[in-house]
């Protein structure tokens, strides 16, 4: 049961976090930069974005912020 309590909490605060980046990608559509990553302003690929469209890094940057 605790097992299943900890799977739960895990879930949540994934999606806690994904829909903070949708909200972020949203307003990058609102202001106009949507497609061009938050951290180094570079063009995020158009794969990346069809694939994950919520992304704001460049899948490098991603990669990078998931190992600090």
């Amino acid at each position: 049961k605790l097992a299943t309590l900890e799977l739960d909490g895990n879930l949540v605060v994934r999606d806690v976090a994904r829909l903070e980046r949708v909200d972020r990608a949203l307003k990058k559509i609102e202001e106009g930069t949507y497609g061009a990553s938050d951290e180094s302003g570079q063009l995020i690929p158009q794969a990346r974005l069809e694939a994950v469209p919520e992304s704001i890094y460049t899948l490098a940057e991603e990669e990078a912020r998931e190992r600090t």
